[in-house]
């Protein structure tokens, strides 16, 4: 599990994917996508949202010649502003956008970081991605600490054995919840476990024939955030897919050529965001080409 520069390096392998002009399209997407401040755009207008900027900011690295300009003062003076108020999904945000740009803001500094993380402590020893005190952890949640604290270069300390805090809360046949247990279970080493294997299983029942993967059993049609996560814990726990001509076919349908940005699903009237685009990116990342 290498964080955030970890991601970065599986994205950059889906230059090899594209033709110059599709590139080009991605880029241009990523570039309007950008705020006066340096930020990206959330799905709330044209503020920068440091969410999406996480997502647009590793995917501009990972695709672009040189390293993309920084993110502006009054960018970091806002997330400073707000950071209390950030849950775990956002603080790992912020954590990942100061690994991309190790010489750090004066407005943030990582210790204001790690002191949000520990309020999402849960007292079963694992940690909640939303929740402050709460009783039991979420995988999500035990995910987003340990990318936060490799992002850091901190370590990562769990009160309790993580797999048993894992066991306790619930790896349920979701998706995105049995990945983030899964690449939790590979940072700790426990790749190899009886619940890893279960966790194996199940995202591998959750595939799709004709490519991608489903939110959960029954969902009427794979979506781009579950494909990504899957892919990406199933690559971490040494299980690559076998189907990887038709999860690249799946990619490939949510992509718009106009815009050059990538969607949740076919069905989707949401429209491209760097979110997807992100994970699109990952996905095709831990793909590759297919000859």
């Amino acid at each position: 599990m290498n964080g955030t520069h970890g991601l970065v390096e599986v994205m950059s392998r889906a230059r090899r994917v594209f033709d110059a002009d599709a590139l080009a399209r991605i880029l241009r997407f990523l570039g309007f996508s950008r705020t006066d401040d340096g930020g990206f755009k959330g799905k709330g207008g044209d503020f920068s949202d440091v969410y999406f900027t996480f997502f647009g900011m590793a995917s501009l690295m990972a695709l672009a010649d040189e390293p993309p300009r920084c993110l502006g003062e009054v960018f970091w003076r806002r997330v400073s502003e707000d950071l209390a108020g950030f849950d775990l999904g956002h603080l790992r945000a912020v954590a990942g956008l100061l690994a991309l740009y190790p010489g750090g803001y004066s407005h943030v500094k990582h210790g204001s970081v790690t002191d949000g993380v520990a309020e999402f402590a849960a007292a079963d020893g694992g940690f909640h991605h939303s929740g402050r005190g709460a009783e039991r952890s979420t995988p999500y949640g035990m995910y987003l600490a340990c990318e936060i604290c490799v992002d850091l270069g901190i370590e990562m300390e769990f009160k309790e054995d993580p797999e048993v805090v894992l066991e306790g809360c619930g790896v349920s046949n979701i998706a995105t919840r049995a990945a983030a247990a899964l690449v939790v279970l590979a940072h700790v080493g426990r790749s190899g476990s009886p619940l890893a294997r279960e966790t194996i299983r199940m995202l591998n029942g959750l595939s799709a024939r004709d490519g991608g993967f489903y939110a959960f059993s029954g969902a009427p049609v794979p979506d781009m955030l579950s494909t990504s996560s899957a892919i990406h814990a199933l690559a971490l726990a040494g299980c690559p897919v076998s189907n990887a001509r038709e999860h690249m076919g799946f990619v490939e349908s949510v992509w718009d050529e106009v815009s050059g940005g990538f969607s949740e699903s076919a069905a989707s009237d949401a429209g491209p965001d760097c979110e997807h685009t992100f994970h699109a990116l990952l996905a095709l990342g831990h793909l590759g080409p297919v000859e």
